[in-house]
This record gives C-alpha cells, structure tokens and sequence, in this order.
C-alpha cells in the first residue's frame, strides 16, 4: 500500500460518513429518551437495517409531509428528508427558519448539526452542537460530546493526516491508546476518564455505524469494562470500517486477540458447566466403581465366612463320630 492510502482511506470515511447519520425524529432518534442503542444492537446490524427499510419511506413521505407538515417535530423530519435525498438547499432553507423560531429545540440544533456536518460544513456544525451540550450535558451517555470529538478530528485529520495517525477521535482517549501494552496490562487494568462508557459510544455508532475510529473507540472502552470478546469485535470491525490506526491495531489485536477469547464470559461460564459436567461424572463413576469394589469384596468376604463355616462343620462331624 502506498503512503497516499492511508489518507485516501481517511478522507473516503469522512465523505461516506453522513449517507448514514440519524437525527432526531420520528425516522431516528426519539426525542426525550436518554438510552437508544446498545452495544449487542450494533453487532446484529440492528440499526442499519431499520435506516436502510425506511429510506424508500422517507422519500415517500417527503410529498405527502410538504404539504402536512405545520409543527416542528414534522417539519424537522421534512427537513431531513430534503437532506436525505441530497436537496441540500430545501433543508437549509427549513432548518434556518426553524431556528429562527425555536433558537433553543435541542432536538432542532442536534438535527441541524448532523445535516450540516454531512455537508462538511464543520464550523456551523460545531457551533450548534455546543448549544445543544451546553443544554443537556451527558445526554444519551455523552453522545452528543463523542460527536463534537469526532467533527473536531474530521475536521483536523482532513487538513493534516499526521494528526489522524497520532491521536484517537476522542480526545481524552489517546494517552491510553499511546501507553498501550501487552494482553496482561490491558485498558482493563487503566483508568479512564469518569463518563467514557461503551453505552454512549454505542449512541454515536447508531447515527454513524460506518466510522471506523468510533469502533476503534468502542473497542477500548470494553475492554475497560472488562468485556473482553466484545472489545475483539469491535476492534475487527474497526479494521473493517478502516481507521487511520490500521497498522497499530493489527499489532495489538495480535496478542489481545486470544486473551479476548480465552476471557469471553460465555466462554468462562461454558468451561465452568463442563468441568462440573465433568466432575459429576467422574463423581457418579467413583461411586459405581466403589459400590462395585464393595460389593466385590462383600462377596469374598461372603464366600470366605463359608468356607470356613463349612470347615468348621465337617470338623464338628469328625469328632462327634464313633469312638
């Protein structure tokens, strides 16, 4: 692979990224509910399947909701199926005057951001974001802060691939990833900072399941909390997705690979249920073969007491005969 690769690699994401964003709306993200996504949903593809049924239905919906929409929440999801449909210039159109008249719906300024970073237009994306963080700060797990990190490095990576090589998407992650060490010192044994958890980089995955350095991300954020065979999973489906820490990846799935195994807890629990299996069964032989010794040598015994009864007899017989 030549040295332009990794950045054709990196710039191929950033552009590919927003064909599969969700906002907030009845067609993504339900407004109100902190906790959307779960890590065992990203693995079934769950979220891409549900966007991917309802985009021939958002395109339906589109002539139907011109003419229907009059709230905000329908004219939200009017503006993302302009967005949706590359009517770029519609849905800036109603997202401005959205704003104009709900300066403050965070459902609104999340929604905005997303379609505007799909544009690449970073800085207005940013902006937004802010305000709606500065409203709910940790909602949906910091969902909304990992998407701020990850215009931020987009943004920083475009201009300088050093930067993508250097640094995860995540900020406070790269320290740990740079003091990274074999399987017997993994991210398990580190700490990390308060609120980093897999629950909201699992949030930023469903709006973006293609972006590799958020797998990349996930994969050290389980393999804190000490879920091992997850965190291999997700460390492949960074290298699936691509990120720009291909080659240090490789090298540390490489001994992590199998520690992930060798801990998987249905692994653990199944070698568990097998080694009782096995004791139970080593159990019920120790007691077939002792009760068939027992009863073996109950038998000796048996037959030795007769003999000697018989003995016993015929000597009786002997002396009680004729003088």
């Amino acid at each position: 692979m030549s040295r332009k690769a990794p950045l054709l690699v990196i710039l191929g994401l950033t552009l590919c990224i927003p064909a599969v964003a969700c906002n907030y709306g009845k067609y993504g993200l339900t407004p109100g509910k902190d906790s959307q996504a779960t890590v065992d949903g990203l693995f079934r593809g769950e979220y891409e399947k549900q966007r991917t049924w309802k985009v021939a239905q958002w395109r339906e919906a589109a002539i139907q909701d011109q003419q229907a929409a009059t709230d905000l929440p329908g004219k939200l999801d009017l503006a993302w199926n302009y967005y949706m449909q590359g009517n770029f210039a519609q849905a800036d159109k109603i997202y401005q005057q959205l704003l104009a008249d709900h300066p403050a719906s965070y459902e609104l300024l999340c929604s905005y951001a997303t379609a505007l970073q799909g544009q690449r237009r970073h800085t207005q994306a940013k902006q937004l974001l802010q305000k709606a963080i500065a409203q709910k700060p940790g909602f949906r797990h910091r969902a909304e802060e990992f998407h701020l990190d990850m215009i931020n490095y987009e943004e920083r990576a475009k201009s300088d691939p050093a930067f993508a090589k250097a640094n995860i998407f995540v900020p406070q992650l790269t320290p740990l990833w740079e003091g990274r060490q074999g399987p017997e010192q993994n991210f398990s044994t580190k700490s990390f900072p308060e609120g980093l958890t897999s629950e909201g980089m699992a949030e930023l995955l469903r709006q973006y399941p293609r972006y590799g350095e958020a797998w990349l991300a996930l994969g050290m954020l389980l393999e804190h909390e000490k879920d091992f065979s997850m965190a291999v999973k997700a460390y492949d489906r960074a290298l699936e997705r691509g990120t720009a820490h291909q080659q240090e990846l490789r090298q540390y799935l490489a001994g992590f690979r199998e520690f992930g195994r060798a801990h998987d807890p249905g692994r653990v629990v199944g070698r568990g249920i097998v080694k009782l299996v096995i004791a139970g069964i080593a159990l019920l032989i120790g007691l077939y073969v002792y009760r068939v010794a027992a009863r073996v040598i109950w038998d000796i015994s048996s037959h030795r007491r007769m003999k000697e009864e018989e003995k016993r007899r015929a000597r009786r017989k002997d002396n009680s005969g004729p003088l």
